[in-house]
């Protein structure tokens, strides 16, 4: 559920609007990105959005974590 609305909140922001999950949701945004992204569900890009890091950063992330 949490991948889903991380999806909505940060690709289409008018949704967070009234959300009361959303202070949860940012707080664990890197990792919904990440699983979102190594579940094939979003693309680098849209998971780098979703984390809120540029590409270079994401991808520095997931290598950190011996993720590629």
């Amino acid at each position: 559920e949490d991948e889903i609305l991380a999806l909505l909140y940060f690709k289409f922001p008018e949704f967070s609007k009234y959300s009361e999950k959303l202070r949860e949701i940012n707080r664990k945004r890197k990792e919904l990105a990440i699983s979102l992204y190594l579940k094939k569900k979003v693309s680098l890009e849209a998971a780098s959005e979703i984390a809120g890091m540029n590409i270079k950063e994401f991808i520095g992330l997931l290598k950190g974590r011996n993720l590629l």
